[in-house]
C-alpha cells in the first residue's frame, strides 16, 4: 500500500477518509493522495455572453477550492506522511477517480461513504460502489472516524469458487500489512443449499493456495447474504469486511451488486472491496443463489 488516493469533497466523511488513508500509509511507507474533483465554469467562444459571465464566478471559485485543498493537507492526521494534492476539473466524479488511479499507479482507494438514507450525497457516498466497479485496485469504504485505525481481524466474503482466487492477493496485502487474522465465511441461504463439507473443503483449500497461517473457516445460515455478512463480522468483533463485486451492467451484476450495497449500508466497519471480472456463465458464482 505504497499510494493511497483519497477522492475527497471537504466534508466531515471525506475528513474521515483520508485519516483512516494517512494511519496506513504510517504503517506502510506509502503515500496519500488527495483528490477533489470539481465542475469549474468553463470559457468557450460559442458561449452566450451570459454564459460567459459565469467565467469570473468559476476563477473565483478556483481559488477557493485551492485555498480549501491547501487547508486540508495541513490537518493534523496527515502530519509526517508525504501528501500531493490533485485538483481535477471534470463533470463526472467516478470516471475521474478510476483514470487518477491509473495515472499514479494508486495501490488502492479509501473513500467515505454516508448512509444511502441520506439524500445529499454530493461526491461521497454516491459514487463509491460506482467507483468499486470500475476500478481494479481495492476500495476501503469508511463511514465514520477511526481515530486509531487497527486491524487485528478481517471477514471474508465469498464464495471461494475459482474467480475468487484472481483478486484475493488484493485483499491479502492488508492482511500482511496488519499481521491480521483473517475469517473467511460463506454464507449459505434459504435459496442456494451447499453441503458443509462441500464448504468447507472449498475454504481449507483457498486457505491452504495462500499458505495462511492465521485465518478459520466459518459456514453461516441466514435468510440473505448481506444479513450473514453483517452478523457474522459483528459477532467475531472484525475491523474490515472484505469481499468481491462484479463489475459492469448486466442484469447479473447489477443482482449481484445489491448485495454489496445492502452490505455497505448495513456495516458501520469499513468495507474492503475489489471488482471481479464477469465469469463465464456458470452454476457458480460470487452468490450463486443470485443467479
Amino acid at each position: 500500500m505504497k499510494k493511497l488516493l483519497v477522492p475527497i469533497d471537504y466534508s466531515k466523511i471525506s475528513k474521515c477518509a483520508a485519516e483512516v488513508a494517512a494511519q496506513m500509509a504510517r504503517e506502510s511507507g506509502g503515500e496519500v493522495f488527495l483528490l477533489n474533483v470539481v465542475d469549474f465554469p468553463i470559457h468557450d467562444p460559442n458561449w452566450t455572453k451570459e454564459a460567459s459571465q459565469d467565467v469570473p464566478k468559476g476563477l473565483a471559485l478556483g481559488k477557493v477550492i485551492q485555498e480549501r485543498m491547501d487547508k486540508f493537507e495541513k490537518f493534523d492526521f496527515l502530519e509526517g506522511v508525504k501528501v500531493h494534492g490533485i485538483l481535477r476539473e471534470e463533470d463526472n466524479v467516478y470516471e475521474t477517480i478510476a483514470e487518477v488511479v491509473k495515472e499514479i499507479e494508486a495501490d488502492i482507494i479509501v473513500m467515505g461513504t454516508h448512509s444511502r438514507s441520506k439524500m445529499n450525497r454530493f461526491l461521497i457516498g454516491s459514487n463509491t460502489d460506482r467507483v468499486i466497479r470500475i476500478t481494479d485496485v481495492p476500495v476501503l469504504s469508511v463511514k465514520r472516524r477511526h481515530e486509531h485505525f487497527i486491524v487485528k481481524n478481517i471477514a471474508f466474503a465469498s464464495n471461494f469458487y475459482g474467480e475468487s482466487y484472481s483478486v484475493f492477493k488484493a485483499i491479502k496485502s492488508i492482511v500482511d500489512l496488519y499481521k491480521a487474522k483473517i475469517h473467511f465465511v460463506k454464507v449459505i441461504t434459504p435459496g442456494h443449499f451447499e453441503t458443509t463439507l462441500e464448504s468447507r473443503k472449498l475454504m481449507e483449500d483457498f486457505a491452504k493456495n495462500f499458505k495462511l497461517t492465521d485465518s478459520s473457516i466459518n459456514i453461516y445460515n441466514d435468510t440473505k447474504v448481506e444479513y450473514g455478512i453483517n452478523r457474522f463480522a459483528k459477532e467475531i468483533e472484525a475491523d474490515v469486511i472484505s469481499m468481491e463485486t462484479h463489475g459492469g451492467s448486466s442484469i447479473v451484476q447489477l443482482v449481484t451488486g445489491s448485495i454489496l450495497g445492502d452490505v455497505l449500508e448495513g456495516a458501520q466497519l469499513p468495507v474492503l472491496t475489489i471488482r471481479i471480472d464477469e465469469p463465464e456463465v456458470s452454476a457458480k458464482g460470487i452468490f450463486p443463489e443470485m443467479r
